[in-house]
């Protein structure tokens, strides 16, 4: 195939893959159907936990509430009975505060898994769309009709673009380490079982640190694809003047926006791994001076 026929149908595959066209049923591989079954049930576990915590977290605010009744009550009267029962709603509190901590370090957990399988499916879906793109191109013919094929690539590249959005919009609380300090009366086990969930906590962080790393190699190889795309659109359209009509020159114009626009997620997504990593240092502070007073409350 010679040069400015290849050029022809890249442009024209960068042309439906920027439009606006409805998307069309593709037959899927085995791998991209077991990825969707794993997310859907993964998501389905991520329901029930929050909804289980959503629950302890309504109990804890009316423990919470009747514990500030009863301050309230010995203030003004001194009572054995309230202050009974004030001791045994502030263990109570302390219990469900525990388990709403266990919750959430099992959100994330289930949020990471997530974020892997959103990878992985973007993964597989970039090798579909990048295999097909070859195949079109490489057996590319004069007169052969590649409309078909293009839309079924587009739909694909939307779906990628759907995964993407996923993980910009799906993030694990990397602040949520900072609520977990050392309270009056903790020994040594409640201290350790705080050590144990910061642990977990800068697992996960570290995990989403190179999740968020390989995004960046993605935004940036995603960026050259377009710039190339921009090139060859802008040196078809200068070069087939006979062909001038036939070409949209808002595509051009189209594609650099998408240029700056990856340019843009590229700089916030350097500014997110950054501010990741320093909490990755203060975590790691956090669990050794917790360490340190376990072992002076011994």
């Amino acid at each position: 195939m010679n040069g400015p026929t290849r050029k022809m149908v890249l442009i024209l595959t960068a042309t439906f893959l920027i439009s606006a066209m409805g998307g069309l049923p593709y037959a899927q591989t085995s791998d991209v159907g077991s990825l969707r079954a794993e997310i859907t049930s993964l998501q389905d576990s991520l329901t029930r936990v929050e909804k289980t915590k959503s629950s302890l977290s309504e109990a804890f605010e009316k423990i919470n509430q009747k514990i500030y009744d009863d301050k309230k009550t010995l203030e003004k009267h001194g009572n054995f009975l309230v202050e009974f029962r004030l001791r045994n709603q502030l263990k109570k509190s302390r219990e469900i505060a525990d388990r709403i901590a266990i919750k959430e370090s099992q959100i994330e957990s289930v949020k990471s898994q997530l974020q892997y399988l959103y990878q992985k499916m973007i993964g597989q879906l970039n090798a579909i769309i990048q295999k097909r793109l070859k195949n079109t191109t490489g057996d590319f013919k004069p007169g052969k009709d590649i409309s078909s094929e293009l839309k079924t690539i587009q739909e694909l590249e939307k779906e990628k673009s759907e995964y993407y959005d996923r993980l910009q919009a799906f993030e694990i609380d990397d602040n949520s380490w900072q609520k977990i300090e050392i309270e009056p009366g903790d020994g040594p086990d409640r201290i350790r079982m705080k050590i144990s969930i910061l642990q977990d906590k800068l697992r996960r962080l570290q995990h989403s640190i190179e999740q968020e790393g390989q995004r960046l190699k993605e935004l940036k190889n995603d960026r050259s694809v377009y710039e190339e795309m921009q090139s060859f659109y802008t040196e078809l359209n200068q070069s087939i003047e006979a062909e001038q009509d036939f070409f949209d020159r808002d595509r051009v114009d189209e594609l650099k926006d998408r240029v700056d626009e990856i340019s843009s997620e590229i700089r916030q997504q350097q500014d997110r791994l950054s501010i990741m990593k320093e909490n990755e240092k203060a975590i790691r502070k956090k669990v050794e001076r917790f360490y340190d007073a376990a072992k002076s409350s011994n």
